[in-house]
C-alpha cells in the first residue's frame, strides 16, 4: 500500500509512528484539542486504512533501524580479525569483551548492585534460661546504672 489518498490521514499515520501519543499527532493535523483530539484519534486509530498505514510505516522504520546482536557479532568478529591481521591485540581483546557483553557473558562491576547483604544464617539455637541472661548481662546493666 502507499500512501494514503487522504492526505490529513496520511499525516496522522506518519505522526503516529514519529511516537508520542496519537491525540497530539491528531492535533497536530487537524488542529483539535483536549477531548476531541482524543476521541477523534482513537477513532481515526480503528480506520483500517490507517491501521494498516501506521504498520506499514513502523515497518519501514524497523528496516531502517534494525540493530541485531547478530549483526553487531559479525561486525565485531571483523574486526577482531583485521586488529588481529595488523598485530592490535589490545584492540581484539576489546571486541571479543563486547561480544562477551552484548551476549551476557560478561557483567562490568559497575553494572553489579548490591542491595543488600543477606545477614549469615546461626548455625545454632543459643536458648539462654534467666539465671544465665542475668549472669551474662548484669555486667552490662551495672554499668549504665553507675553512669
Amino acid at each position: 500500500m502507499s500512501a494514503l489518498s487522504n492526505l490529513r490521514w496520511e499525516a496522522f499515520a506518519q505522526d503516529v509512528v514519529r511516537g508520542g501519543p496519537a491525540s497530539r499527532a491528531y492535533s497536530n493535523v487537524y488542529r483539535a484539542t483536549g477531548n476531541a483530539a482524543e476521541v477523534n484519534a482513537a477513532k481515526l486509530l480503528r480506520n483500517a486504512q490507517v491501521v494498516q498505514r501506521v504498520a506499514e510505516l513502523q515497518i519501514e522504520v524497523q528496516a531502517r533501524t534494525m540493530v541485531t546482536v547478530e549483526g553487531l557479532t559479525h561486525d565485531l568478529f571483523e574486526i577482531k580479525r583485521q586488529a588481529m591481521a595488523d598485530g592490535k591485540y589490545a584492540a581484539a581483546t576489546a571486541a571479543l569483551a563486547l561480544i562477551a557483553k552484548i551476549h551476557g557473558l560478561l557483567i562490568d562491576r559497575a553494572e553489579q548492585v548490591v542491595m543488600h547483604r543477606p545477614a549469615p544464617l546461626p548455625t545454632q539455637l543459643l536458648e539462654l534460661s534467666e539465671e544465665e541472661w542475668r549472669a551474662q548481662f548484669a555486667s552490662i546493666s551495672q554499668s549504665k546504672a553507675d553512669c
